[in-house]
């Protein structure tokens, strides 16, 4: 539920914002990049292996992307049951790119600081990954990627985590450019 807040707010703030321009692109070129060169996008994306999700600010600088990923989460019920804080961040090379879609590789650090109701102790978990991306361009600003790849979770005090794979429902990320 919290997610689809999420994501909702980014693309209501993204739409406030600034008005999306179409822009002329050559033939072959990608979307990905405007003629002024880097640009910065806002969104909403997620780590592997329920690493951070939340509110996600993109740097592309056309070959490179940088993502910082920030979340925050509280309830006093269901699965949270406290505070869970989440912080991380990617670096991805684009690998190929076509008209409106490119693949990118890269990796990923990320934290979260889950803190319970009551007298419980705080753990963090750290998240590591190596991923491939792929993002499609529903228009000239507004992208949708998913993520797979390899991911290792260490947690704090508790069973650690390996995994290869992807999930796409979960891992999927939207993002406004602003050109």
């Amino acid at each position: 539920m919290m997610k689809k807040q999420i994501v909702f707010a980014a693309m209501i703030l993204g739409a406030w914002a600034s008005p999306a321009l179409a822009q002329d692109t050559a033939p072959g070129a990608t979307t990905s990049t405007s003629s002024s060169g880097a640009t910065i996008g806002l969104g909403a994306e997620a780590g592997l292996l329920g690493g951070p999700a939340g509110a996600a600010m993109v740097y592309d600088m056309g070959r490179l992307r940088l993502d910082g990923i920030l979340g925050f989460a509280s309830s006093d019920g269901n699965a949270i049951n406290g505070t869970n804080i989440g912080l991380g961040g990617r670096v991805l090379w684009v690998m190929h790119q076509g008209s409106n879609a490119d693949f990118a590789l890269g990796g990923g650090l990320g934290l979260i600081n889950r803190n319970p109701d009551g007298p419980g102790d705080s753990a963090t978990d750290f998240h590591v990954e190596a991923l491939a991306q792929i993002r499609v361009f529903l228009s000239q600003n507004v992208a949708l990627s998913t993520t797979f790849g390899f991911g290792i979770d260490l947690n704090d005090g508790r069973d650690d985590t390996f995994a290869f794979g992807g999930q796409f429902l979960s891992n999927a990320g939207l993002v406004y450019y602003f050109r």
